[in-house]
């Protein structure tokens, strides 16, 4: 089931931009420099980084998590 989960964020972000919660929410992950879609290294990163523990606490302290941060990306309203 874990590796469902991660399968999940790292396919659906990187086709189409989006999950099921950001179509719902109006959503997409994008670049943070440019507002284009990101790369498959920045997805395999961002995917990768929501392993470390302690991601959810950083939306305490920020606005983008720790995913965000490490893959250089960001969530943008289409």
């Amino acid at each position: 089931m874990i590796l469902l989960y991660y399968l999940y964020y790292f396919i659906l972000e990187l086709t189409i931009g989006q999950t099921i919660g950001k179509i719902i929410t109006k959503t997409r992950v994008v670049n943070i420099d440019n507002s284009e879609k990101p790369n498959f290294i920045k997805i395999l990163i961002r995917t990768i980084s929501r392993l470390i523990p302690i991601d959810f606490l950083s939306y305490l302290f920020s606005s983008n998590g720790i995913h965000d941060i490490l893959s250089k990306t960001k969530l943008k309203k289409i």
